[in-house]
């Protein structure tokens, strides 16, 4: 227990202050795009004023679009980009919604490709499949979130996510129900989750007695690199602790992490470390 609470203080390391001041991306018919707070507005005009300090007055009647700038990093008077896969840690999702008509792929470990869509700016699906040369079974999984609140500072999800085997019969499964609550930004934020694992057989269910309890974290530290760390403590006590690097290049995420689990640490007198390796490329939102 000592353990796992260290673990949860190492993780709240990993957030970023959060800014009481809201920022607003506003993208006019001519091509510009304004970042900045917005200081004064009425029905003909929109006064930002962006972190450099410069005021801006556009036009209602320019004004092609406008969104709450949550994924953008200020860094002294410059405005960074965070990284796209921002409802995402290595496997776990938080609660941070996917826009509306967003995708995107990933491989994890190089025998894991999975697909995500967003259907709403609430729902979205993930699903994916374990490619193995000369499995004659194959694994496959999906997900599906739905994010019932998000605001400044804060969002909260349930979800399911349900596992099985091409050639079974389709009433078999396992799976788990989540519920997950988000602290924090896009660049910087906290999660808590908790996990009831299921199995089922036609119309039988039965859910498990114990939660499991993820926390994960992310930390943004430019525009390129963020600091990730996912982490879980399962209903016999076992404790797996993930962290690593996320390197962002336009639409594209790579992650690396060194995984253990507690059992490993005690038991091991090698290097008691899993490499892992994950990409995902988010498709541009047409």
């Amino acid at each position: 227990m000592k353990s796992f609470l260290l673990l949860i203080l190492s993780i709240i390391t990993l957030l970023i202050a959060q800014t009481d001041q809201q920022y607003v991306e506003i993208k006019t018919l001519d091509g510009n795009t304004f970042v900045g707070a917005v200081i004064h507005e009425d029905e003909n005009v929109i006064i930002l004023k962006s972190v450099s300090g410069a005021e801006y007055t556009i036009p209602k009647e320019q004004i092609e679009s406008r969104e709450i700038a949550d994924d953008i990093l200020i860094r002294g008077k410059s405005v960074q980009r965070t990284d796209p896969n921002y409802t995402k840690y290595f496997l776990s999702p938080n609660a941070f919604a996917l826009k509306k008509r967003s995708k995107y792929c990933s491989n994890k470990c190089l025998f894991f490709p999975s697909l995500t869509y967003a259907f709403t700016d609430q729902i979205s699906a993930h699903g994916g499949i374990l490619l193995f040369p000369g499995m004659v079974q194959v694994p496959y999984y999906f997900l599906v979130k739905a994010t019932l609140f998000e605001k400044k500072g804060s969002a909260m999800a349930v979800g399911v996510e349900n596992f099985s085997v091409t050639e079974q019969d389709l009433g078999v499964g396992l799976g788990v129900l989540f519920t997950t609550l988000t602290l924090g930004s896009h660049p910087g934020n906290i999660s808590f989750s908790l996990m009831y694992g299921y199995t089922r057989y036609d119309s039988d269910w039965e859910l498990g007695n114990s939660p499991t309890l993820v926390i994960a974290g992310k930390k943004q530290l430019n525009d390129r690199i963020a600091l990730v760390s996912e982490n879980y403590r399962f209903p016999n006590g076992s404790v797996l602790i993930s962290a690593g690097p996320r390197y962002t290049a336009d639409y594209l995420t790579i992650d690396f992490a060194l995984v253990t689990v507690s059992d490993w640490i005690n038991d091991t007198d090698g290097f008691p470390f899993f490499p892992y390796v994950g990409f995902t490329y988010h498709f541009k939102n047409h």
